[in-house]
């Protein structure tokens, strides 16, 4: 890349970073598996999966032990990655701008043509995340770029694109995104989803980045915040939750007990939890069940009743749709990779 290429950069309405790209070859559902040092200066573990011709997905879960920086060469491609856990720096051109690396938030990279980036990680770092790679040839059969490169400046917090065919951008990933994220690296560092289901959570990434990408110019102004004794009395309600999470709870008995209309407890979760009542009852559960099961603390039928579930058919149902794998059959995940 030329120098004095990078045209624009739009900074701090949110920190945010760009995902490192991985290069691969372009050959169907076949999986490459690496644990132990990854590189000097990095323990943990990494996996990628060519779930088609031309798409790729990374999964990593690694700390550093020492400064590592370098750069990583990629041909022409889309890349979204969502990091959970992140920190150190980025960018494109060896004197190009950076972006930090950021807990939570989705980064977009796209190039027409080969490109090169670079990368700095702090020793101590832990790296969690899941990247989709696909190859512009592959990407353009898809979909039409141009509905990427249109809204990237608009929809993300941090934005640099050049004359010459490069364009990265990053801001906070989308419940939905992380949701992803999280059941991929369970299945993946710990060998339990098969290539069907990463290939799914694959396209599920690619459609949350296609809408996060061209809904949010254009969106009516959000509910006014929460009042600070909302807030509290929200917070109030997810606790309880929490506290004996196989009641039955309803929207109106959650609202009673934590003195809140139903109303604002509602507003109020999708606010502080960007999730409903029932969404984030129901991730609790299943990280519940998928602790439980990963401790062999209780049998498949015990964990259901255990979280919530009188039938043990629809918990299995529900555990297989969120960790893509039967409840029988889960394990614990090595290092904890999933966040929160």
């Amino acid at each position: 890349m030329k120098a004095g290429l990078m045209q624009k950069i739009v900074v701090d309405r949110g920190p945010a970073g760009l995902g490192r790209r991985w290069t691969t070859a372009a050959q169907p559902r076949s999986v490459v598996r690496h644990s132990g040092p990854l590189m000097p200066g990095v323990e943990g573990h990494m996996k990628r999966t060519l779930v088609r011709d031309g798409m790729a997905v990374t999964t990593c879960d690694f700390t550093t032990t020492s400064t590592v920086e370098g750069s990583v060469h990629g041909h022409a491609s889309l890349s979204i990655a969502v990091f959970l856990k992140a920190g150190g720096v980025t960018g494109v051109a060896p004197d190009g701008p950076v972006m930090p690396y950021r807990d939570g938030h989705l980064y977009v990279f796209l190039s027409n043509r080969s490109a090169w980036g670079r990368f700095h990680l702090p020793p101590g770092q832990r790296m969690t995340m899941a990247e989709l790679r696909i190859d512009w040839d592959v990407l353009c059969g898809m979909l039409d770029p141009r509905a990427f490169t249109s809204t990237m400046a608009g929809a993300l917090d941090l934005y640099a694109e050049d004359l010459d065919g490069v364009w990265m951008g990053c801001a906070p990933a989308p419940r939905e995104m992380i949701l992803a994220t999280e059941r991929l690296l369970q299945g993946t560092v710990a060998e339990r989803a098969d290539a069907l289901f990463v290939e799914g959570k694959a396209l599920e990434l690619l459609a949350l980045a296609l809408d996060r990408l061209t809904t949010a110019q254009g969106r009516p102004p959000r509910p006014p915040e929460p009042s600070l004794l909302d807030r509290r009395r929200v917070k109030a309600a997810r606790d309880l939750m929490v506290e004996d999470i196989a009641h039955g709870w309803t929207i109106a008995e959650l609202a009673r007990v934590a003195g809140v209309n139903e109303k604002k407890l509602k507003h109020g979760f999708r606010t502080l939890y960007d999730a409903s009542v029932h969404q984030y009852l129901q991730d609790m559960r299943m990280k519940r069940a998928g602790d439980l099961l990963g401790r062999q603390a209780a049998s498949v039928t015990e964990v259901s009743l255990m979280v919530g579930y009188a039938n043990p058919s629809h918990f299995a149902k529900l555990f297989r749709r969120y960790y893509g794998v039967a409840p029988s059959a889960y394990t614990a995940t090595p290092g904890g990779a999933a966040s929160g």
